[in-house]
């Protein structure tokens, strides 16, 4: 199963770099994502002890992409918060508009955060940081930050070297709309 999922998300980033997939884009709502991802993590972040806490404003936010690979996207920053979030933790999710210019989403974690010298690479195939493994491969960020460029944006680390990692993906409002 790991090597499959491994497989799969190969295949996927390269997609994405091919720029093969634009072409199936269409309007949907982000609280839809946020509210599938919820319902998907919410058990494991129960029986972690973990608190996950989800937000979208306004909840009428329309972006045009692709639905599925904002499920990913949103999977692969949860999976990796719940990861090192410890019991008593929490994660928090939002969703929402940044001024005229920018829709942004961000997960919170409260875990020990990323050392600033590993930040640079984080987005990077196969990228971990020492001493960290927990048995994944290393691609889920790297293929989150294909998704957030495809859709015009960029995903970034906002807050290296400090406690609780804070993932922020921020796209061009120009690629949203309220209801």
């Amino acid at each position: 199963d790991r090597l499959t999922r491994i497989v799969e998300q190969l295949l996927q980033l390269s997609r994405l770099e091919a720029g093969v997939l634009s072409s199936r884009f269409a309007w949907f709502s982000l609280r839809g994502v946020v509210e599938r991802v919820q319902q998907i993590y919410q058990p494991l972040a129960e029986a972690g002890g973990v608190e996950l806490d989800v937000e979208v404003d306004p909840p009428d936010l329309q972006i045009n992409g692709m639905e599925g690979l904002w499920d990913e996207l949103l999977c692969n920053l949860v999976d990796n918060a719940l990861r090192h979030t410890p019991p008593g933790g929490v994660i928090r999710v939002r969703a929402g508009v940044e001024g005229k210019e920018w829709i942004c989403l961000s997960v919170t974690d409260t875990g020990p955060g990323i050392p600033e010298d590993h930040s640079q690479n984080l987005f990077d195939r196969f990228a971990q940081i020492p001493g960290r493994s927990n048995g994944t491969a290393g691609l889920g960020l790297a293929l989150a930050a294909e998704i957030a460029v495809v859709h015009g944006g960029k995903l970034v680390l906002a807050n290296p070297g400090k406690p609780g990692a804070r993932f922020e993906c921020r796209i061009p409002f120009s690629s949203g709309r309220r209801a």
